[in-house]
């Protein structure tokens, strides 16, 4: 019980914090995918919270009753979080904060590759500093 509530508690804080990356197949499309719509802040915040919101349940819903944690890292929670920075990734970005979303979806992207390299080391601090990022931005859904 206790490996599935540290589970899910991480999977509400990496998919707040992953929920506007694009998948990292070596294109450098982050920059531009996050300048080609005119969105404003309110409307970006309010729907990447919704996608981490509709994300973090799907997520919750799947996680295991038993041990096998490291299948539903791989299997449901990367895959899960990588739809919700897809996802967030196509909102755009308001105008002024191209960089700072980018950072942040490519922090929480080099920490999915980190997660997928070993999924048991997914813990409450596997997102820390791409939460405080998602938190900064106004993500509270995406921040954990």
């Amino acid at each position: 019980m206790k490996n599935k509530v540290l589970a899910l508690g991480a999977a509400a804080a990496i998919a707040v914090a992953l929920a506007a990356c694009g998948s990292d197949d070596g294109d450098d499309t982050s920059a531009t995918d996050t300048t080609t719509a005119a969105i404003s802040q309110d409307d970006w915040v309010a729907q990447a919270n919704q996608i981490c919101a509709d994300g973090n349940k799907e997520i919750e819903q799947a996680a295991p009753d038993g041990n096998d944690i490291e299948a539903f890292v791989t299997d449901t929670f990367i895959p899960g979080i990588q739809s919700q920075i897809d996802a967030i990734r196509a909102l755009g970005a308001p105008e002024g904060m191209e960089d700072q979303i980018t950072e942040f979806l490519d922090g929480a992207e080099d920490d999915l590759d980190t997660l997928e390299q070993d999924p048991s080391s997914l813990s409450n601090n596997s997102f820390k500093e791409t939460n405080q990022e998602a938190a900064a931005l106004g993500l509270d859904e995406c921040a954990g």
